[in-house]
């Protein structure tokens, strides 16, 4: 009888083992089968531009990456084999709002727990005049991100310089103009100023254009 209540004991405990043993199988298997989520954003804000990191829990190839439904352009995407997540880096889209961050891929999509916060970019902004010392005839370059309408008028104080060139560029979204003008024959030690063809003022220089005389 001990015998028989031995082999008892025995086989009880072979199934209690085999059944922990399948469920943690499920679990493991649960856990190579999860959804795509997104599992981190560095930083949680900024503005148009901006770089952003983004990292998910899968290995990815490819990705459609929206901020809050405005489509942004991916620069890397880096899977990593080691604890099978990928990290992308993209910039912040034109146009794009506070909101929610999505991502695409493997016909899936996951989104951000909470709302990545969009800054106010200022609509417009001189980036630079250089140099700000030369004589008559000088060329000078004025770098304005704006998108313009229409090509601005130049004053050295109250006289208009001549335009040599007119360019404008897109990079990450933003638009650059830069401006060449030739410094006005009678111009004088002044602000630079540059306004819009019916005169409304809508950039000036910090600091005063000197002119050199030879």
């Amino acid at each position: 009888m001990k015998i028989i209540k031995l082999k008892h004991q025995i086989l009880t405990l072979l199934i209690i083992s085999i059944f922990f043993s399948c469920s943690n199988d499920d679990d493991s298997r649960g856990n190579n089968d999860s959804s795509l989520q997104i599992t981190s954003i560095t930083p949680m804000l900024g503005q148009e531009g901006d770089q952003i990191t983004i990292t998910v829990n899968k290995s990815i190839e490819e990705a459609t990456l929206f901020f809050n439904d405005v489509k942004a352009a991916i620069i890397s995407m880096d899977a990593t084999n080691r604890n099978n997540t990928t990290t992308i880096t993209t910039n912040i889209p034109q146009g794009a709002k506070t909101g929610k961050i999505k991502i695409m891929a493997n016909q899936e999509e996951a989104q951000s727990d909470t709302d990545f916060t969009v800054k106010e970019t200022p609509l417009s902004e001189l980036l630079s005049i250089t140099p700000m010392t030369g004589k008559p005839g000088d060329e000078i370059t004025i770098i304005i991100k704006k998108n313009l309408s229409e090509i601005p008028k130049v004053l050295f104080g109250t006289k208009t310089a001549s335009i040599a060139s007119y360019k404008e560029s897109i990079e990450n979204g933003i638009v650059t103009i830069t401006l060449i003008v030739n410094v006005p024959s009678e111009a004088t030690n002044s602000i630079i100023y540059i306004k819009s063809n019916d005169d409304k003022e809508l950039f000036k220089s910090q600091e005063v254009f000197t002119i050199v005389r030879t």
